[in-house]
């Protein structure tokens, strides 16, 4: 698997969903899974669409739990959009890490997830685990 993690600015638009496609044709001996960091792609008004279309297009979307409240938040939505795969990614929940601009990527994402905050991804897990040949 190829983790695509897109950055804040990679916004839904007809451009970027272009560019997904091109980037699963462009490696067609691995499997890419899509990681975005924009709120738009899962706000209540996009989220259909754009599960719509990974599902489409047998593009895995990688579910994340991290802190909410920030441009580059999605919501804790896990759902396999692939038969094949499907991802879950944890970056913690540390808001004062997450806004940092200073710390390094493994400071931003250094939490001890606590056992009530896994257990509430656990029934997610398994659902995805119930969907998809391999969870990662």
């Amino acid at each position: 698997m190829v983790l695509f993690q897109f950055p804040q600015w990679f916004v839904i638009s007809h451009k970027n969903k272009d560019y997904l496609i091109q980037c699963k044709e462009r490696l067609p001996d691995y499997r890419i899974a899509v990681e975005f960091r924009h709120k738009l792609w899962m706000e209540e008004r996009n989220q259909d669409e754009t599960l719509s279309f990974l599902k489409e297009h047998d593009l895995p979307y990688v579910s994340v739990d991290m802190p909410q409240g920030f441009d580059s938040s999605l919501p804790p939505v896990a759902v396999a959009t692939s038969k094949d795969l499907a991802v879950v990614r944890f970056h913690g929940r540390d808001p004062e890490a997450w806004k940092a601009k200073s710390q390094t990527a493994a400071d931003r994402f250094r939490y001890d997830y606590s056992d009530k905050e896994l257990q509430e991804w656990a029934p997610k897990v398994e659902e995805l685990a119930a969907e998809a040949r391999e969870t990662t």
